[in-house]
């Protein structure tokens, strides 16, 4: 089973959301996230993932939410962080070829525009997370590892 690490960064209200240039997601949004490679510290990893993808430097400050996402070949493990933006140079030079656009998507927006998420049944999952104020000890996932 793969473990996908996501960070849910917020603004207020609004959410950090990445368009998928990669062909196959190619134009949706989703939260900024990736695989957890071999033996990679989850921490560490979820923090790759953010600068790989949107070039801030973050910090954790939670466990959002856990859950498993099917697809088709096999189901994924989610771990999905909460964290904020401690520095940013502000070229944003991530991978063109992965994300195609980083942008600030309010809450109530980006409910109504599921239908262009990557994955919607896990992105409503995590705005209810959010909803419900979610925000466990980072501790709970130390110890996993791909």
């Amino acid at each position: 089973m793969d473990i996908v690490v996501t960070c849910c960064i917020r603004n207020k209200d609004a959410l950090l959301m990445v368009k998928e240039a990669k062909s196959k997601a190619y134009g949706l949004w989703n939260f900024p996230s990736g695989k957890l490679e071999p033996q990679e510290d989850i921490f560490k990893g979820a923090i790759r993932e953010v600068k790989e993808e949107t070039d801030y430097d973050i910090r954790l400050t939670g466990l959002l939410t856990v859950h498993n996402c099917i697809r088709k070949i096999e189901p994924i493990l989610r771990v999905v962080y909460n964290a904020e933006i401690i520095s940013s140079d502000g070229n944003h030079s991530y991978n063109k070829e992965e994300i195609s656009e980083i942008k600030w998507i309010l809450i109530d927006d980006l409910l109504n525009m599921i239908d262009k998420v990557r994955n919607p049944d896990s992105a409503l999952a995590i705005i209810g997370a959010i909803k419900n104020n979610h925000n466990f000890p980072l501790e709970i996932t130390k110890n996993i590892i791909n």
